[in-house]
């Protein structure tokens, strides 16, 4: 019982503010990497700083943080100055009231990056960093080198393909709530979402997605994105999402998984028409919605052939 007690205690005390790491710690479990803090607005913004060189940026999705990157960080970090944030309102970014559409959200990622200093970059992004990532790239295409996009649509969603939280788009105020189990959310998402269910995670990655999604203030944060989104009746997205993909005359390249199923090779069948940079559709074999994570090494090089050819 004593044990029990201790253990229970000792979690809790890792999960108050005193162990926030600070501007400059060292990154447990990912090499080279340091934690950064930059204020931007009325957010302070947490991300992951690795390597030196021309800086890359890497947008994590849902229901994940920077740390969704951590086999690819080390190695990218070999050729690059690697820059990881977590997305307002996740991990251990600022979680304030405000504006969080894609088209908002972007805009904020644009200014970190000015503030740290950057001004060009190589882009990947996954996901719902994927769609914030293309807004970022289309809004400040002069600022891109190349761009990845991976796992998430050109133009508009197949709700029926979101069992999950298909719910919240209409009824945004029940995500809090909902989400006040993230091990619940976060473990039928990735059953759902990977190719092999579950028993593609070891349980410690697992449980580490739920601490990074479980942290004060992510369900309210993300129930801003979902009351912020902006999806037409064919579930098109709305000009606070969509994308203006014929900016895009940098070089683009799609990664998606054969077996993602919601996000399907049938909706990149335009792709080349539609952006002027497409420099290929990527699909990695046995793999869903989670190529970072279910194929890391595989992913790792189809993101370092792509980028040493920009």
């Amino acid at each position: 019982m004593r044990r029990h007690f201790c253990h229970g205690l000792l979690a809790l005390l890792c999960m108050m503010p005193a162990c926030t790491p600070a501007d400059g710690d060292r990154v447990v479990g990912i090499e080279g990497a340091v934690h950064r803090y930059v204020e931007v607005g009325s957010t302070r913004w947490h991300y992951l700083q690795a390597g030196s060189g021309e800086p890359l940026v890497l947008l994590h999705g849902m229901p994940e943080s920077a740390w969704a990157w951590r086999h690819q960080i080390p190695a990218l970090a070999v050729e690059y100055r690697v820059i990881v944030p977590d997305l307002k309102g996740f991990g251990l970014s600022g979680k304030p009231e405000g504006d969080y559409s894609f088209a908002a959200v972007a805009g904020e990622v644009a200014q970190l990056l000015s503030t740290i200093g950057v001004e060009r970059f190589r882009l990947v992004g996954h996901d719902w960093g994927a769609l914030i990532g293309a807004r970022l790239g289309t809004d400040h295409p002069q600022r891109v080198v190349g761009y990845v996009h991976v796992s998430a649509p050109l133009r508009q969603l197949d709700l029926s393909r979101w069992v999950d939280y298909r719910d919240f788009y209409f009824d945004p105020d029940q995500v809090a709530g909902f989400l006040r189990a993230p091990e619940v959310f976060v473990s039928r998402l990735f059953e759902s979402s990977l190719d092999q269910g579950l028993s593609a995670l070891a349980p410690e990655v697992l449980e580490r997605h739920v601490k990074e999604f479980g942290r004060r203030g992510v369900a309210r944060a993300v129930g801003r994105y979902f009351r912020d989104m902006d999806l037409a009746e064919d579930w098109s997205l709305g000009p606070s999402m969509a994308v203006d993909w014929t900016r895009a005359q940098f070089p683009v390249r799609i990664i998606i998984g054969d077996h993602d199923y919601r996000v399907p090779s049938e909706l990149f069948l335009d792709a080349e028409r539609l952006i002027p940079g497409f420099e290929r559709l990527v699909i990695v074999d046995d793999c869903g919605h989670y190529p970072a994570e279910e194929h890391p090494d595989q992913f790792t090089k189809l993101l370092q052939e792509f980028l040493a050819q920009l």
